[in-house]
């Protein structure tokens, strides 16, 4: 499974032959993936601020 929600991972996902349960499954399983990824994303940002501002400061 990709870690991508994307158009071909989903027709992918939807034109397989798993009960729909298991697809709906897939779905939200890299829906939370993909925010997961985007706050980590954030939060190393956030990081790096902090970081350029500490070192700024001394």
């Amino acid at each position: 499974m990709s870690d991508r929600l994307d158009k071909p991972t989903l027709t992918r996902i939807i034109s397989s032959n798993y009960p729909i349960e298991s697809k709906v499954a897939q779905i939200i399983a890299l829906h939370e993936l993909q925010r997961m990824n985007q706050l980590n994303e954030i939060a190393n940002e956030i990081g790096h601020i902090f970081d350029n501002a500490k070192e700024n400061e001394l």
